[in-house]
């Protein structure tokens, strides 16, 4: 039954049709991994000049308790450093989401904080998480506050950035020097007073009637405002080189950006270098060391080929078996128009053409070709039995989506496969007559391929040939290449070097540059970016086509003798283990024992064979304490002045 019956009409439909679902489909996002389940979210902490047990103690633990509290958690996990605390919390995607939670937990813990614990910030990322596009830019053309005034605001306004990140070079600050006899004739602290400005008001301060209505922009103003007080003096200066960015030994400023999910990296990274060319018109002005979002896009079109592929079969073998030119042609055209409305069905129901969904479509393309062979064949008769086949492979299909947890990207491959399906059995009920509309009274005649009459009549010695038909696809599958997984090896690796926490940037940036410059010489390197910084150094090492991941690894282990710190490179695990990281926690409330008992554990596990046998790599993930000076009050002297050991405690911190 049929329920457009003319052929005007139908085409009519059709087109409009048609043009509303080419409209719906600009709107279809585009992504090669499929949406993560969760979200995960970064709170970082700065309090300067802080060692890590204080900081974990006075922040660390009660933002865990907080963050604990809050409704769909997974986990959470914390990582204490010399002036720095991150807190990383990973939440099930709700409809409500779990930013606004997160931030009402953290500003209630705010509060409660000393005053010169800078503000929180927090993103839609992990801390851990690598960087998806990063372009250099040299450090004695470009400097540092010149980039972030032109491209941060448009950067970090891309849909699914999570932080832009300017790294290397030196950018100007505001410096405060404190008069030590004002301050304490006013019983006034140095860090109360550069809370106050940071905060914007000093009115309680410098008794001046004068507060901050609007953002500081220079020294001037600062010391205008506090005239009559005179407790500070603020000047221009450039701040403390904290990293040092080179690639391949020569300085520049990085430019960063860290997404809030995967499958947002190919819209981030096209956008990014669009506002790059904008701003920088010249070629030579930047190079772009790491885009994920390219390296993603060419994994799509190596799936989108293999749907190419299936597709071209499929047209094919409707010409092979039923012998007709213009049956082939309206059955691919059938196929196409119920591609576009799926596509139109998938950016409705905001689904992104992930590959997940790329796939389902390509398993899926038999059963979309099958509603128009059935009308080629028996017509009307088949509208039940096709609708009946239909609905059953759409009850098959749906359950996949079940699978989302253990899969990811189920739930979308189940969604396209079963639209596509659907749409191809619905089809027929409006547009049967545009394509296969019969003559009255004229049977048409069965033109396809009887495979049994033209097996009887062939010579013998080729129909021993026929099993082979069966076998040859299977050989084919294994032994042309599939290289359309995920798993790739990438074409870079990351290598991170850990100094003890006072070891100061210049100092490492020294040892990295001579590291850098013999790893350069090693067969298959491109090139290395390097970011020293106080305690740490992060490189990136670009691999050149065809090498060999495993040789300029062991290259790059036997090269680290030159460094004083020690170097870790992550490898992946062989595609057949399950399982490619074991995190082992030790939980108490001495940390010199904990360490005591991870060293033992890692020492232990290291020695194991089948540590030995996968080339395993064991990882402690803390350092060594900090050098600290240690200051022991005298207890009659606080007593006269009326001063606390916790005040004394951060004038001296202040004053270091």
């Amino acid at each position: 039954m049929t329920i457009i019956k003319s052929k005007k009409k139908a085409a009519f439909f059709l087109a409009a049709l048609t043009v509303l679902s080419l409209y719906s489909i600009k709107n279809l996002s585009i992504s090669c991994i499929p949406p993560s389940a969760w979200e995960n979210f970064c709170v970082e902490f700065e309090w300067f000049g802080m060692d890590a047990e204080k900081i974990e103690r006075t922040i660390a633990i009660p933002l865990e308790e907080k963050i604990r509290g809050l409704e769909n958690l997974v986990s959470v996990s914390m990582v204490c450093e010399y002036s720095k605390c991150y807190a990383n919390a990973i939440f099930y995607k709700e409809k409500k989401g779990a930013r606004f939670p997160l931030c009402a937990a953290v500003r209630e813990l705010s509060a409660t904080l000393p005053k010169d614990v800078q503000k929180a910030k927090i993103y839609a990322a992990e801390s851990q998480a690598k960087w998806i596009f990063c372009a250099a830019f040299d450090a004695k053309k470009f400097s540092k506050n010149e980039l972030e005034k032109k491209l941060k605001s448009p950067l970090q306004s891309v849909n699914g950035v999570s932080q832009a990140i300017f790294s290397g070079g030196e950018g100007p600050e505001i410096q405060g020097e404190f008069d030590d006899g004002r301050l304490s004739q006013k019983k006034i602290f140095p860090w109360e007073c550069a809370a106050a400005i940071r905060e914007g008001s000093a009115k309680s301060l410098f008794e001046s009637g004068l507060s901050y209505s609007h953002a500081i922009e220079s020294a001037a103003q600062i010391n205008a405002e506090c005239e009559n007080g005179g407790l500070v003096f603020a000047k221009e200066a450039f701040q403390k080189k904290d990293s040092i960015v080179r690639v391949n030994g020569r300085e520049c400023v990085m430019v960063s950006l860290k997404s809030g999910s995967q499958n947002q990296n190919i819209p981030i990274t096209r956008e990014a270098k669009k506002i790059l060319k904008k701003a920088f018109p010249q070629k030579d002005s930047y190079k772009i060391i790491y885009d994920n979002g390219s390296e993603q896009e060419k994994l799509l079109l190596k799936i989108f080929s293999a749907f190419v592929q299936s597709l071209a079969a499929l047209a094919l073998a409707t010409a092979f078996f039923f012998r007709s030119a213009k049956m082939t042609a309206a059955a691919m055209a059938w196929t196409g128009f119920d591609l576009l409305f799926t596509a139109a069905i998938l950016s409705a129901l905001k689904i992104p053409l992930d590959s997940a969904a790329i796939s389902g479509i390509t398993i899926s393309l038999g059963l979309l070709c099958d509603s128009a062979l059935y009308m080629a064949d028996d017509c009307k008769s088949s509208f039940g039995a096709m609708a009946a086949a239909s609905l059953t492979t759409i009850c098959a299909i749906v359950p996949i989506a079940a699978l989302e947890p253990l899969a990811q990207g189920a739930k979308n491959l189940s969604a396209a496969s079963g639209i596509a399906v659907g749409v191809s059995a619905a089809l027929p009920f409006f547009f049967f007559p545009l394509f296969f509309q019969k003559k009255k009274n004229k049977e048409k005649p069965r033109n396809f391929l009887n495979l049994n009459t033209f097996l009887y009549k062939i010579p013998k010695n080729l129909i021993r040939l026929y099993p082979f038909l069966y076998i040859f696809p299977i050989i084919l599958f294994f032994f042309m290449p599939k290289k359309i997984a995920f798993n790739e090896k990438p074409s870079h690796l990351f290598a991170m070097a850990e100094w003890p926490p006072e070891e100061r940037a210049l100092l490492i940036d020294q040892e990295v540059q001579d590291y850098v410059l013999q790893a350069l010489k090693i067969k298959g390197v491109d090139f290395i970016q390097s970011e020293a910084r106080r305690g740490a150094a992060e490189l990136q090492i670009a691999l050149k086509k065809g090498a060999k991941r495993e040789r300029v690894y062991e290259e790059l282990t036997r090269l680290s003798s030159r460094l004083s710190g020690s170097l870790y490179i992550p490898l992946e695990a062989p595609k057949r283990r399950l399982v490619q990281s074991v995190q082992i926690s030790v939980l108490g409330h001495e940390s010199a024992a904990c360490k005591k008992i991870a060293r033992a554990a890692a020492a232990l596990l290291s020695k194991k064979d089948f540590v030995i046998k996968n080339k395993g790599q064991l990882v402690l993930n803390f350092k060594d304490d900090e050098n600290v000076f240690v200051a022991k009050p005298r207890k009659n002297f606080l007593a006269q002045n009326g001063l606390s050991s916790q005040a004394l405690a951060h004038a001296l911190r202040w004053n270091v």
